[in-house]
Order: structure tokens, then sequence, then C-alpha cells
């Protein structure tokens, strides 16, 4: 299957050249409509609620003041900059503004009310260096600076007392190596951090308890590191091993929810994958839960309110150049 990450300006055109692209559905009329008064689910188990058009994948997924934020992804051929906001109290899609200019391969996070985009990559799949922020009572994006080095994979966020935390897989070059930087708002300004002690290539993470979480994609035949846990605690500067998980995906969706790190769908060795992963910090100790209601990566997922949302991707044997349907969203109770 084409992976959007890997699909270039003229490789995008071939692709475009074999699809047949109908008209955007309107993002506040998607295909199937959930019930909004379904708040209350049984223990470990997915609802469906209600999909967003247009569809998009490598987007990222952000909750601010009771409401989802899809932020920009991968569209047919190239990057948006479409922003769509979802009421979970109403289930309803509502356009936001849009970023300040497209994205793709990103996650966002949440710091004092406010959403913050690191890098990604351009409509032309270049690599980016942009710090964009929203700010969601004036429903306005500012650009703050600059990631002191651009991102060419999905980058890893996370927000530990009041500042952004960012893994980089590799370097714009595209020369392999992980840098880590941390973000101060207070100041508008990078700092170097220690590098966790391997590379995590695909590397999927988040901030869980004060302790930045980051996991190897891939398996273990195609990278020696594959599923390997790091933990970076600020207190120490410093970066511990934890428990590796034995499912390896890549492409997966992180999101810190009750204290435990959660890893959503991805690709596992040929395919996009239904599993769900959680680890607890304080046992060490990763656990299946419910899988997802299909196989799907490039997703995006948030915890609040005591829920996991996952917003999908790319579904099972389907073409990110000639898909046209909603992306799905689903809420997880644990």
């Amino acid at each position: 299957m084409l992976r959007p990450s890997t699909v270039g300006p003229l490789f995008a055109l071939a692709l475009l050249a074999g699809c047949t692209a109908p008209a955007d559905r309107d993002p506040t009329g998607p295909d199937d409509v959930s019930s909004a008064s379904a708040t209350l689910a049984a223990s470990n188990t997915w609802t469906m609620r209600r999909s967003l058009s247009p569809w998009r994948s490598q987007h990222a997924l952000a909750a601010v003041g009771g409401k989802l934020y899809a932020i920009g992804g991968f569209r047919r051929v190239s990057s948006i900059a479409r922003v769509d906001a979802y009421d979970i109290a109403t289930n309803t899609w509502s356009e936001a503004a849009s970023l300040p200019s497209a994205r793709y391969g990103i996650v966002a996070s949440m710091l004092n009310g406010k959403i913050y985009v690191a890098g990604g990559r351009s409509a032309g799949g270049m690599p980016t260096r942009t710090l964009f922020v929203f700010d969601p009572a004036t429903n306005t994006w500012s650009r703050k600076a600059d990631l002191p080095q651009a991102t060419c994979g999905r980058p890893t966020q996370g927000v530990i007392s009041g500042k952004l935390y960012v893994y980089v897989g590799c370097y714009a070059s595209q020369v392999s190596g992980g840098v880590f930087f941390r973000y101060d708002p207070a100041t508008n300004g990078w700092t170097r951090r220690p590098a966790p002690p391997v590379d995590h290539v695909g590397g999927m993470g988040e901030a869980v308890g004060g302790r930045f979480y980051l996991v190897s994609g891939f398996s273990q035949s195609s990278h020696p590191n594959g599923g390997r846990l790091d933990a970076y605690d600020p207190a120490t500067n410093a970066w511990t091993v934890r428990a590796p998980i034995s499912t390896i995906p890549s492409n997966s969706a992180a999101a810190a929810l009750g204290g435990k790190l959660y890893l959503a769908g991805g690709h596992h060795i040929e395919f996009e994958t239904d599993t769900l992963m959680a680890y607890d910090p304080m046992m060490n100790k990763w656990t299946a839960r419910a899988s997802l209601p299909t196989p799907v990566e490039y997703g995006a997922a948030v915890g609040v309110n005591g829920r996991l949302y996952y917003l999908a991707g790319i579904e099972y044997m389907q073409s990110p150049c000639c898909f046209f349907g909603p992306s799905r969203l689903w809420a997880y109770t644990p």
C-alpha cells in the first residue's frame, strides 16, 4: 500500500491522475450521525461518534474546552491547512480557523489553554521547523519561535510542567538521528535536552505523570530498537529504559489518559492494525485493550474527560489518494 509520507510532489501527480475526485463533502454534514446522548458506555468498549468530512490522514488532534480540534493532515495528494472543531456535548463538527500553512505528519499538544503544533511536512512534502499556536478563545493562529531542527518524520510531543517537549526522529537532511527539545512559552525559546539512548525510528509517545515516554516503531526485523520504550524525567534530565511493547506498530496514535499511555492502531508488518495497547507507568506493564472497530493507521488520538478519542486516518486496504469518505471518530471508555 502507498503511504502518504512517501508521496513526493511528482509521484503525487501520478497518483492524482488515477483518481476520480468528487467534490469535498460539507464538514458539518458527515455521513453517519451517532447519538449525542450516548454518554454512558460499558468499560473497555468503543462507540462511534459523528464522522468528519472531508477525509484526511496524518492529522493532529487536540482537546480544549470541551472540544476536539482536527488539525491539518494529508488529503488526496497533498497536505491541508484545514481545522475542524468537534463539540463533545452536542456531537457536532464545525470549521475553525485554518493553519497559517498546510501541514501533515503532525501532532498537537494543549498548553495553557492553547494548542501547539510543531514541525510537520509542507504541501510539497518538505520538512518544516514552524511552531504554530492556536487560541480557541479568539479562533486565531500565531507563529512562535521555530524549532532549532526541522522534523522529517512525524514528531512526538508532550507537555510537562508548563513546557512543551518535542522529539524529532531524524534530521532534516534525512540522516537518522534523534533530537530532543524543550520549548518555554514564557521566553518563546527552545532548549536542547539529552537525546534518548537510541534513535526511535517511527517513534510514538506522550507525556504521562510528569515524564515523557517514547516508543520505537517498526519491528525488530526492520529496526533493532523496535518496540523499545524510553522515559525522560525532567527532574533528573535523564532517560531510563522501561518495559518494551510486544506488539510493535508504527504510525500509531499516542495519547495520555488516566495516568496511562495509549497507542491506538498503526501499521504492523504489512497492513493496518486494530490494536489498542495501554502502558501503566506505575506497574511498568503493557496491556492489550479492546480493539479498534477496524484496522487503521495515520490517525490521531487524545484523552479527555475520561475517554480516549480516535479520529481515523487510513483504514484497512484503503488508498490514500482515492478515498473520499469521512474520517470516522470513535470514543473509547477504559
